[in-house]
C-alpha cells in the first residue's frame, strides 16, 4: 500500500489508479494525435491528381519488383 491512501467519497482508490489514469489519457490523446495526422494525409492525397496517384504506384511497384529481385539473387547465392 502507498504511503498515501486516497478515498473518494468513501471509497478507497487502489494504489496506482493515478498513474494507470494518467497513462490512459496519455495513450487516448496520442490517438487522438494519430487519427488527426491519418485525416490530414487523406485530405492531402484527395487532393492529388489521378495521374500522380498512377506514378506513385508505378515506382513503389517497381521498388517493391527491384527489392524482391535482390532477395531472390541474395537467396540464390548470386549477390552477395
Amino acid at each position: 500500500m502507498s504511503i498515501i491512501t486516497l478515498s473518494v467519497a468513501g471509497f478507497r482508490l487502489p494504489d496506482g489508479w493515478l498513474r494507470t489514469s494518467l497513462l490512459r489519457l496519455r495513450d487516448k490523446r496520442q490517438a487522438r494525435i494519430m487519427a488527426r495526422k491519418i485525416r490530414a494525409t487523406a485530405i492531402e492525397l484527395d487532393k492529388l491528381d489521378d495521374q500522380i496517384l498512377r506514378d506513385i504506384g508505378l515506382i513503389r511497384g517497381s521498388i517493391e519488383a527491384a527489392l524482391h529481385e535482390r532477395d531472390m539473387l541474395e537467396r540464390c547465392g548470386l549477390r552477395r
